[in-house]
């Protein structure tokens, strides 16, 4: 090896200035090739380009109301009255149906 240079990548095999990080050592003519493979030549540049890969809270796409997990949950949700009579597949077609009004009136 002519110009033996480190490289550095997200990961666990080793901890540099409290970064998380793979680490290899290759000849500067493969350098280019490591580098389009995801590989950094400092570690703050693998750790940045982690973070950026990272989704955020802010990012994360979230459902603006959280699905309730029961049939009742989900009737009351939609303001569907519930008919005491009605068996769990009745109830799950009514609410089936108010959704899909729900959705044409958008």
């Amino acid at each position: 090896m002519k110009e033996p240079t480190m490289i550095f990548r997200s990961g666990d095999s080793e901890e540099i200035w409290g970064i998380s990080l793979d680490t290899k050592i290759v000849d500067a003519h493969e350098l280019d090739e490591h580098l389009a493979d995801g590989w950094h030549t400092h570690p703050f540049d693998a750790r940045d380009a982690a973070e950026a890969e990272t989704p955020t809270a802010d990012s994360a796409q979230v459902d603006p109301v959280p699905m309730p997990y029961t049939l009742e949950q989900r009737a009351a949700a939609l303001g569907l009255k519930i008919d005491g009579r009605w068996s769990p597949e009745t109830l799950a077609e009514k609410i089936a149906e108010a959704e899909q009004a729900a959705t044409t009136k958008e």
